[in-house]
């Protein structure tokens, strides 16, 4: 799925300032056959075909982007990290 293009329109995401919050949102938007609600590190998550994609992970709402995608979003936007649930700087490389 391609997220920008689903996004386009819809909402402006800056208002939305807890990722809890977020998650309620974007929960009914992408349940359905091939996506389920779910648990990743014991944080709820959305999985399309048991893989999770978004996490509502502490305060933060972690997209998995592929790394193709995710190198140049890195690169050009300092607020951006690389997810890493075990805090030792050791980011998931999707």
């Amino acid at each position: 799925m391609n997220l920008q293009a689903f996004f386009a329109g819809r909402f402006d995401p800056s208002f939305m300032k807890e990722a809890s919050v977020a998650f309620d949102i974007l929960t009914p938007w992408f349940e359905g056959e091939e996506v389920t609600q779910g648990k990743l590190f014991g944080h709820r998550c959305l999985k399309v075909l048991g893989k999770a994609f978004v996490v509502d992970f502490d305060d933060d709402l972690v997209f998995r982007l592929g790394r193709d995608t995710m190198a140049p979003l890195l690169a050009s936007h300092d607020d951006l990290k690389g997810f890493d649930p075990s805090g030792k700087e050791r980011p998931m490389k999707d």
